[in-house]
C-alpha cells in the first residue's frame, strides 16, 4: 500500500476543502434560523458574508463578517437589539 506524503499543496487543499465543509455547514445553521428574515450572501464570491434584513418602512439591518459564524452570532445580537427612533 502506497501513502501519499503530505506536500504544503495537498495540505492547503486539504484545509480548503475543510473550510468549504464547515461554511455549508455553517450556512446551512444561518438559513434554518434567520432564512424567512435575511438576505444572505458571500460577497465578493470567497470574501465577506453580508445579511440584510428589511424590517419595513426605511429601517434595514446589515451585517457584515469575514466568517459565516461570526455573522451568525452578528445577526443574533442584531435581532436582540431594538431600533433607534429616528427623526424624519
Amino acid at each position: 500500500m502506497t501513502v501519499a506524503r503530505p506536500t504544503p499543496a495537498n495540505c492547503t487543499a486539504s484545509l480548503a476543502a475543510a473550510a468549504a465543509m464547515l461554511d455549508k455547514a455553517g450556512l446551512a445553521k444561518v438559513y434554518r434560523e434567520f432564512g424567512d428574515r435575511w438576505e444572505i450572501e458571500q460577497v465578493p464570491a470567497g470574501s465577506k458574508w453580508v445579511a440584510v434584513h428589511r424590517e419595513g418602512g426605511d429601517y434595514i439591518r446589515l451585517v457584515v463578517a469575514n466568517g459565516i459564524d461570526v455573522l451568525h452570532l452578528r445577526m443574533r445580537e442584531a435581532e436582540r437589539e431594538i431600533p433607534e427612533e429616528r427623526d424624519r
